[in-house]
């Protein structure tokens, strides 16, 4: 069953290069979309939070 992605991650389907993403898992999964932020920690559409540790990338 595909999973449906919102407007914004098949927008960065479509027209982003994410050279350290998988690109079959990128296809299979889409992407991690991004809501929030404070400080070094990140939190994406689905409230899961992430440490922020490649901001110098």
């Amino acid at each position: 069953m595909a999973t449906q992605l919102s407007h914004v991650a098949q927008q960065d389907q479509r027209s982003q290069f994410h050279p350290f993403t998988s690109i079959n898992d990128l296809k299979a999964d889409g992407p991690t979309v991004m809501a929030s932020g404070s400080g070094v920690r990140v939190r994406d559409v689905n409230g899961k939070e992430y440490l922020d540790g490649v901001a110098g990338l």
